[in-house]
């Protein structure tokens, strides 16, 4: 549906997308503010009944056991006080999201298919 800013919402926003609809956000970097958004109640809302799944792309950084994911540089959106997230794989893990971190094409679409027959 698009690259750049705020993508990841105006998927979620379109009434083209259906209600049960698996979602992938494909990203080159990880974004601690866009991660915690994800586990607010208002990116919940408009996501619905909808499935959404990551892939990180190299040379992002892998938040597998990740200590602490600091706020991005171009993070514009967050409160001044947000410094980053702590442990962003088991956030997200916490609020019903899986991601993968792979540069293998074939590695991305076996986790995307797994998700959709989920």
């Amino acid at each position: 549906m698009g690259v750049g800013l705020n993508n990841h919402v105006k998927v979620l926003q379109s009434s083209r997308v259906p209600k049960n609809a698996l979602i992938v956000n494909i990203y080159g970097g990880a974004c601690a503010g866009t991660l915690k958004e994800m586990g607010g109640s208002w990116y919940k809302a408009v996501k619905g009944t909808r499935e959404v799944f990551s892939v990180f792309l190299p040379p992002s950084t892998d938040i597998t056991n990740l200590a602490f994911l600091p706020r991005s540089h171009d993070d514009n959106f967050s409160p001044k006080s947000f410094k980053g997230l702590a442990h962003p794989d088991i956030y997200l893990k916490s609020h019903g999201y899986s991601y993968i971190y792979s540069g293998s094409i074939a590695e991305i679409v076996k986790a995307i298919l797994s998700q959709a027959i989920n």
